[in-house]
Formats: structure tokens, C-alpha cells, sequence
């Protein structure tokens, strides 16, 4: 098998462990309690924050894509939370 194609898969299993974690918590915030193998994915406003929920809503939710209606509820957005 093609060495990207085992990294995506793991990549995949791995955003699935993640995802199931988190949606378990507490929104993030100061009061969350980070784990050490705890992923943050972070950027600036306007620079493709949607795209990247799309894209990693895609790789987590193989099942039923994410679409505009159900990204809000599968891939929070979580904005003004500033450590």
C-alpha cells in the first residue's frame, strides 16, 4: 500500500479518536483541561477557517459529508476564546 494513503488512514483514525474525545468536553476556554496528545488547530480570521472545518469535517465523517447545514453542529466553530 501507498505510504500517503496509510498516512491519511492514520490521519483519519487518528481525527476520529479525536473528535469522539472531544466532543465529549467541555467547550475549549480557560477552564479546559488539555491532554498531552491534544491537537490545536489554529489560524487567523479570514483565512479559510470554513474550508478547513469542511475539509477535516470530510476526513472525520466519512459517513455523511459535511454540508453548510450540519457543519455548526458537527465542527464547532469556537471564536473569541483567546488564552
Amino acid at each position: 500500500m501507498n505510504i500517503v494513503v496509510r498516512r491519511i488512514r492514520g490521519l483519519v483514525n487518528h481525527l476520529g479518536k479525536v473528535a469522539k474525545v472531544a466532543l465529549d468536553r467541555r467547550p475549549a476556554g480557560r477552564n479546559v483541561t488539555v491532554l498531552p496528545g491534544d491537537v490545536f488547530i489554529v489560524s487567523y480570521p479570514k483565512s479559510g477557517n470554513t474550508w478547513t472545518r469542511f475539509l477535516l469535517g470530510n476526513l472525520i465523517y466519512q459517513d455523511k459529508p459535511i454540508t453548510f447545514a450540519n457543519v455548526e453542529s458537527r465542527l464547532p466553530k469556537v471564536i473569541g476564546l483567546s488564552w
